[in-house]
């Protein structure tokens, strides 16, 4: 009776952690950060220059949880050539699958007109991080 009790106590404790689910909590975002491409290689940036683009956004997730829903906005903040001020350039709309390494893009035709910029990411419909740039 004696070798019963540690034994069924160690049972009961790996069938305890086994049901606990390791990606408890809400999806946060572990890092974000702006890139281009150099050859094949993303290049982590803080601004960009005309002829960058495409522009990238790079997220890393965790606690991803399957069916979270994740939106990142494009915006230019005050692009004076173009005569934009606080207007959605584009935006792209994605549920988690198996994620938790996104890479968001943003192409032009040729190159970016000089200004600020911003990019916003949301889950589940609230923004969780923004980051302002230039074109210069």
């Amino acid at each position: 009776m004696k070798n019963f009790i540690p034994s069924l106590l160690v049972i009961l404790l790996f069938v305890g952690l086994s049901s606990c689910d390791i990606n408890t909590g809400p999806v946060e975002i572990a890092d974000i950060y702006l890139a281009k491409k150099d050859g094949g290689d993303f290049e982590k940036v803080k601004n960009f220059k005309p002829e960058d683009g495409p522009f990238y956004c790079i997220v890393d997730l965790s606690h991803a949880i399957e069916g979270t829903k994740i939106e990142v906005i494009w915006t230019a903040v005050d692009v004076p050539s173009q005569e934009m001020e606080d207007e959605e350039i584009d935006n792209y709309k994605l549920r988690l699958k198996n994620e938790t390494h996104i890479e968001f893009n943003l192409n032009a035709d040729g190159d970016w007109p000089d200004g600020e910029y911003n990019v916003e990411v949301f889950i589940d419909g609230e923004s969780h991080e923004s980051i302002d740039f230039k074109v210069k």
